[in-house]
């Protein structure tokens, strides 16, 4: 049989049943890409998407449309015939999961994969992103893509057409046509979007929470809920990324204005007491935000998808849905339970769930238990393979612990060299799980692809040349904080730390922190550390277990419009670089604060002030700091050391030398490094006063200024 017919049963198959049919064409590359073109001729007669590498999208014409991995975003809301999703061109879970709920009922969607018996072979150009060095790219391990390959040859209802045995058609049982399933998801949407309005209009302080798997016509339905209240109220509309509410804007028949989360927190907007808010994909920004968001405005509407591959709903169910139900607003929760796209029961809907874990994120692991016989385990990729049950109780905790996991998060779990995971499980169920990516020690790397070896990447992360992939802690402090001395350590950074709703409370996670630090200790890792957005409960949490906190960072996460801190605990004796960086960081945190307005003051005691003039009183004890000082502030003037990094040592330095300033360096310039560090003149008072255009003018003007006075003390031995 040939490929057109089977991909004509295909389509007959998912129109009978009004389901999405999923047909797995395998074999080799080529002989794939022969098959796509004796269809191209039907995909380009219709709305077909196919996700290719760019190279082959400019050598092929294949479909109507023809995107990357990159670009499955944008079409959000979108709806299509015909998916084509080649794995030659990466095998990338998010891409996959993400752009196939824009395949509507009747529609086919082809995976395009080698053969069976080839994955183990397969050269997936995704694995280049889920290595690091010191590893390479033949350290990365396949049990993610062996984990969907099971999935696959598991299916009962999927079609698969093969090179080895092209003529065999594998086909699950035969399903019933089913009634006219849209009526009844139209019905329950005109229901909901009209109770919703009316207590909108009703009551002053009210919110709305929404929540649906894709498919069920959640964006649609805050299109039509905003037409209804668009008379008599102002709507702000936003979202983590402006492409998610495109499906919203599509059915408001207004043209409603997207704000970002950061614009909404800046305080410049006005709200009256008419605004309405309105959070689509609520659960991809932080609790933290919605709360603030939550108390900004009267009348608020949260939405958001179950599926975990655009932000999990967990930590939006547990905490802020919890915090909503304790206030005085009047609350109402709404969910969408009918497919709107497709029949109830989709075959490819139940794959990517099942694979993708999407649902699992659903389920509540580990209920109270009466005994508390807690096993902490250091475990490999292979068990989790070998028992999916674990699996889906690890990405179910994951899930619930934080608004960004996706099932990339499941692949660099189970295929990244550099990371390790421990487990603590309490009647053979998972409660805590913690995940650690090692990182450095970068002077030990190997020549790259730009001829640096390890020293040489140092020097030029250290002058803001390279950012290099991964190896966040030893860049960081590299690249931000000047020391050099971090490229020849070791560091285990936590990516992530969780415990079970139910067992919070119990310092579950204080006890793998400390199995952590033993394994650290035995495979020579000098530092453990964590970087993630101020919370004022986390800060508690790692000062509690022995951690410090020696840096705040200079720009805000644009989904949690917050800042991010970093944690170091040295293991072992060598603790001379986490001295180094305490006794700065106050000095530092005050020039940001300075700087940074929205700068949330933190109230624990991890961030009790030291005295004023003890860092003064330091460096006039140690004259060696500001020979380095001076070095970070070269490394800004003839190099591209950000400016944020260097703020605080050159108000130092600036006050220290003042005198030199006045009498060696000229007007303007002493001018204009006066009023940025010292004064602390707005960005945009600084543009307008020495007429320059924007932020990055600025900059190359401060480094010339800079480049001057550097010159005046060399010239002064100084």
């Amino acid at each position: 049989m040939r490929f057109e017919e089977v991909y004509h049963q295909s389509q007959s198959i998912a129109k009978s049943a009004q389901h999405r049919q999923l047909l797995w064409l395998s074999g080799e590359a080529n002989w794939c890409y022969t098959q796509l073109q004796n269809i191209a001729p039907l995909l380009l007669r219709t709305n077909s998407v196919g996700v290719f590498s760019r190279a082959l999208n400019t050598q092929l014409n294949l479909c109507r449309q023809q995107i990357t991995n990159k670009e499955c975003q944008r079409l959000l809301g979108q709806e299509v015939d015909t998916l084509v999703y080649d794995a030659f061109s990466g095998f990338n879970p998010d891409s996959l999961s993400l752009i196939s709920g824009t395949l509507v009922a009747g529609g086919v969607f082809v995976l395009v994969t080698p053969a069976a018996d080839q994955w183990a072979q397969w050269n997936d150009p995704e694995l280049d992103k889920l290595w690091v060095q010191p590893f390479n790219r033949e350290d990365v391990q396949r049990y993610f893509l062996n984990w969907v390959l099971s999935s696959l040859q598991q299916d009962k209802h999927l079609i698969q057409y093969a090179q080895q045995s092209f003529s065999q058609i594998i086909q699950g049982e035969t399903r019933v046509t089913p009634a006219a399933f849209n009526t009844q998801a139209l019905q329950e949407q005109q229901a909901l979007v009209k109770e919703c309005a009316d207590s909108l209009l009703a009551k002053m302080e009210t919110s709305v929470v929404l929540t649906a798997a894709r498919g069920r016509g959640k964006s649609a339905a805050l299109g039509l809920l905003i037409n209804e209240i668009a008379s008599k109220r102002n709507i702000f509309l936003t979202a983590s990324d402006s492409h998610a509410v495109q499906q919203v804007q599509r059915f408001a028949n207004s043209d409603i204005h997207f704000y970002t989360v950061q614009q909404l927190l800046s305080g410049d907007i006005s709200v009256s007491s008419q605004a309405v808010l309105i959070v689509d994909e609520a659960a991809s920004i932080s609790v933290d935000v919605l709360l603030k968001l939550s108390c900004q405005f009267s009348q608020c509407v949260f939405s958001t998808t179950t599926d975990g591959y655009e932000g999990t709903g967990q930590g939006f169910k547990l905490r802020f849905l919890k915090y909503l139900a304790q206030t005085s607003k009047h609350c109402l929760f709404f969910e969408l339970t009918r497919p709107m796209r497709w029949a109830p029961n989709d075959p490819l809907e139940n794959w990517l769930n099942q694979t993708m874990l999407l649902k699992a994120c659903e389920q509540s692991p580990a209920s109270n238990h009466l005994e508390n016989n807690y096993q902490i385990d250091k475990i490999e990729p292979q068990l989790l393979l070998d028992s999916p049950h674990l699996m889906e109780q690890l990405y179910t905790l994951l899930a619930q612990a934080h608004y960004r996991t996706t099932p990339s998060d499941l692949r660099i779990i189970l295929d990244s060299p550099n990371m390790h995971l421990w487990i603590t499980r309490l009647n053979h169920e998972i409660v805590a799980v913690c995940l650690l990516a090692e990182e450095g020690p970068i002077n030990r790397f190997e020549i790259d692809d730009q001829g640096l070896d390890g020293e040489a990447l140092i020097a030029a992360i250290y002058r803001g040349l390279r950012r290099p992939r991964g190896n966040l802690i030893p860049q960081v402090l590299i690249a931000q904080e000047g020391e050099a001395t971090a490229g020849h350590l070791k560091f285990g950074r936590i990516v992530r730390i969780a415990t079970a709703h139910s067992q919070r409370r119990k310092s579950l996670a204080s006890q793998l922190l400390e199995r952590v630090a033993v394994w650290a200790q035995v495979n020579s890792v000098d530092y453990l550390g964590a970087n993630f957005s101020i919370e004022q409960d986390l800060l508690g949490f790692w000062q509690c277990s022995g951690f410090s906190l020696v840096r705040f960072g200079h720009q805000q996460d644009r989904v949690t419009a917050s800042y991010n801190a970093l944690v170091l605990r040295a293991i072992g004796v060598n603790s001379t670089l986490l001295k180094h960086l305490t006794q700065t960081f106050h000095y530092k945190l005050a020039y940001q604060q300075k700087r940074l307005s929205d700068l949330p003051v933190i109230t624990h005691p991890i961030m009790r002030q030291q005295p004023r003039g003890c860092f003064e009183k330091y460096l006039l004890d140690h004259p060696e700091y500001l020979v380095w000082g001076k070095a970070q502030l070269h490394c800004f003037a003839y190099f591209y050391r950000p400016l944020e990094s260097i703020g605080y040592i050159a108000e130092l330095l600036l006050k220290t030398q003042a005198a030199i300033v006045q009498l060696r360096l000229a007007g303007r310039d002493r001018q204009l490094l006066d009023d940025y560090f010292i004064k602390h003149r707005s960005i945009d008072t600084l543009c307008v006063q020495y007429s320059l255009s924007g932020y990055r003018s600025l900059v190359k003007a401060l480094r010339s200024a800079m480049k001057a006075w550097l010159q005046t003390l060399d010239q002064d031995g100084l």
